[in-house]
């Protein structure tokens, strides 16, 4: 039982990994350039000039922002 939740943890860390893509210098034209890849911490979504954006226009989408103020 314990090697099948190791495993288990193994592969979920190693698939969720950082977060350190899905940005850029320029402006988002869709949610395909804001995804990061990750998986693990929700989709983006390209919103230019909306509070909550980064530099490129891309921020966490509402489902991921939820219980956080």
């Amino acid at each position: 039982m314990v090697p099948r939740f190791a495993l288990a943890a193994l592969v979920l860390s190693l698939a969720c990994g950082d977060d350190s893509g899905g940005s850029s210098s320029e402006l988002c034209d869709g949610p395909a350039d804001c995804d990061d890849g990750t998986f693990c911490n929700g989709f983006e979504v390209c919103m230019p000039g909306v509070p909550g954006s980064g530099e490129d226009g891309c921020r966490p989408s509402a489902s991921t922002r939820r219980g956080t103020s």
